[in-house]
């Protein structure tokens, strides 16, 4: 459960699978679905536009950079095989966290914090000044941690 006092903020929802890992992005999404319905139903966020910025969810258009990026909707699909080291190979990340920046979300909800990185030092890197300078959120839904100021 989200903290009360970030009830009503603007959330973005960001998927991404590791190299390595089983699974999918898609498969990501119906996992925690439920969770957002709830978080939008009891109003501890407002609600989410469904549509997806980024990868294309089913894999079956090649990513282009500048049509993906330029969407509109609140989740946001880095895909499959997407490395956590490597930063600048994350385009979608970076779109989310410029808009973020730029005012459009209060915060990011992701399944697990390590879908940022899997270690403190990248972590660190990318999310401290969000959370410490900027004031903005990073929530787990699967563990229930958030990173705020």
């Amino acid at each position: 459960m989200i903290p009360k006092a970030y009830k009503g903020k603007k959330f973005a929802l960001y998927l991404r699978r590791s190299q390595g890992e089983t699974g999918d992005t898609k498969s990501q999404l119906e996992r925690i679905k439920s969770k957002i319905s709830e978080l939008e139903k009891t109003k501890q966020i407002k609600k989410l536009n469904r549509a997806i910025v980024g990868r294309d969810i089913d894999g079956k258009k090649r990513f282009n950079s500048e049509r993906d990026l330029a969407k509109t909707g609140d989740i946001y699909n880095e895909g499959n095989g997407q490395s956590g080291f490597k930063f600048e190979e994350r385009p979608v990340l970076v779109e989310l966290i410029r808009r973020m920046r730029e005012g459009q979300y209060d915060g990011i909800l992701v399944e697990s914090i390590d879908r940022f990185a899997r270690d403190f030092a990248g972590l660190s890197y990318l999310a401290l000044p969000l959370w410490r300078d900027e004031g903005k959120i990073i929530h787990s839904l699967a563990s229930g941690q958030t990173l705020s100021s």
